[in-house]
């Protein structure tokens, strides 16, 4: 089998985790859907004591009581599951190791609103999602996290041995694997850094670009699993996800520009044969300036389109490694915008680089759409909310309590890039607005000044489009020292 994992926040957790007390734990969950729509789950953790006395000795550090290191208790599982399902059975068993060992099984009438529940996503992180030929495909979900470099393999090698995650769904019709392994309807696959190659191969993954793994399509034999919409936009899709292969944005003429700052790259020098090689690399510092009163919305990364050394190697990296991936919004008293691109170091002999361009894609208006959901508290769990903009978004609540809301979108729309505000009607009549949030990318917690738990109506305003203008930038010749 395999061994796997994409950019996917709770392996990501999971990883540091493990680095940090060098410890076992392993997740092994299987789900099984019935040709009615109808199923069953089972999760098993299994934590080392080394993790165990790790995580009871960093909540006594904060002034904690651990009798139970691994905070999950039954009540807070049935919270995250909603009406999407039931849980049957919770135990938690100290074996005679020192480890703990964790279980929960449980039953669902509804496919597509299980696979839409909190539980699903984040805890077994699996998702199913309808095509557009009538088939549904399994999915290993993933976030789109900060893209900045994590651990080197030195660092990460002998220190995360003991990380293994095992998922398993059985199907209504037998699947079309694109990872693991199939039997009969069967399909399993497995994260396991148990070895180099396959911690090299793990480290890559997370740290590219990806809204989640296909595991395999299926035939869903009349199960709807919901369809797949597009977020209508003006210029460029509001899902945060910037696609060079669209049409291009229209060449700026507003009067903005791009000025290059400064120029700097690191070497590395490989000491030990068995070291994981360090790639050069080259950072260009710019500032996006505007005139007096016409300050855009948002940027996008920039893309670089041209660079060489005066060797005649391309600079220009295939994989876009820019500090910041997502869409970042311009502070209101802003007067210009820095921005960091990254490109491959020039040779070591190189003495200037030459010919280099890009451009930088600016938000400059945006339309918004306020959705409307009465009675919001009856849509927990829900797979969809009645509306046609957030359910083509994959909007759903996650939980309302007291002065917090939690929300999730479809992989790969970001929470932040969508919605501009939240406000919430209370029982008295009087309207309240959101005025913080917390989370990652397309799971959110909004935080309100009251508490919120009764709320009669929430109003979203949602991001349903956008108009992007290029900003280009370049420069000849750059004389290195």
């Amino acid at each position: 089998m395999p061994a796997i994992c994409r950019r996917s926040f709770a392996c990501l957790w999971v990883l540091v985790l493990a680095l940090v007390l060098a410890g076992c734990y392993e997740d092994e969950a299987e789900v099984t859907i019935n040709a009615d729509g109808s199923g069953s789950f089972v999760q098993t953790i299994l934590i080392s004591e080394q993790m165990v006395v790790a995580m009871m000795s960093e909540d006594e550090s904060m002034g904690v009581s651990s009798d139970a290191p691994f905070d999950v208790s039954r009540e807070e599982l049935e919270a995250k599951l909603g009406d999407a399902g039931k849980i049957t059975a919770f135990e938690t068993e100290d074996l005679d190791d020192g480890s703990m060992r964790i279980t929960v099984q449980g039953t669902f009438q509804d496919a597509a609103v299980f696979f839409g529940s909190e539980y699903a996503l984040d805890s077994l992180q699996l998702g199913v999602e309808a095509t557009e030929d009538g088939q549904a495909e399994v999915i290993w979900v993933a976030q789109d996290e900060s893209s900045q470099n994590g651990p080197s393999l030195d660092q990460l090698y002998g220190m995360a041995k003991g990380l293994k995650i095992v998922r398993a769904v059985n199907l209504p019709s037998a699947p079309v694997a694109e990872l693991g392994e199939v039997v009969g309807n069967r399909i399993e696959w497995a994260m396991d850094l148990s070895d180099r190659v396959a911690l090299e191969s793990t480290k890559a993954m997370i740290e590219a670009s990806d809204d989640g793994v296909l595991v395999a399509s299926f035939d869903p034999v009349g199960i709807d699993f919901g369809v797949v919409e597009e977020m209508p936009v003006v210029e460029h899709e509001a899902s945060g996800q910037d696609q060079p292969a669209k049409a291009a944005a229209p060449v700026d003429t507003s009067g903005m520009e791009v000025v290059i700052n400064t120029v700097g790259w690191t070497r590395y020098v490989t000491l030990n044969e068995n070291a994981f090689a360090q790639d050069h690399t080259l950072s260009l510092d710019m500032e996006l300036k505007w005139p007096e009163g016409s300050r855009p919305i948002a940027v996008y990364p920039a893309t670089l389109t041209s660079l060489n050394d005066d060797l005649g190697n391309n600079l220009v990296r295939e994989v876009d490694n820019t500090f910041g991936q997502n869409r970042s919004e311009i502070w209101e008293h802003s007067d210009t915008q820095m921005i960091r691109l990254d490109a491959d170091g020039p040779d070591r002999d190189a003495r200037a680089l030459l010919g280099l361009s890009g451009e930088v894609r600016v938000v400059t208006q945006v339309n918004l759409e306020a959705a409307s959901l009465d009675n919001p508290t009856s849509l927990v769990g829900k797979a969809k909310v009645g509306n046609t903009t957030l359910d083509g978004m994959g909007f759903k609540i996650k939980a309302i309590k007291d002065m917090s809301l939690e929300l999730t979108f479809n992989e790969g729309v970001e929470a932040t890039e969508v919605i501009e505000s939240l406000t919430a009607t209370l029982p008295n009549g009087s309207v309240v607005e959101s005025n913080g949030w917390g989370g990652w990318a397309n799971n959110m917690n909004y935080s309100f000044p009251e508490d919120v738990s009764g709320m009669k109506n929430l109003t979203v305003n949602v991001l349903t489009g956008e108009t992007v203008v290029a900003v280009p930038f370049s420069l000849e010749k750059i004389e290195l020292p």
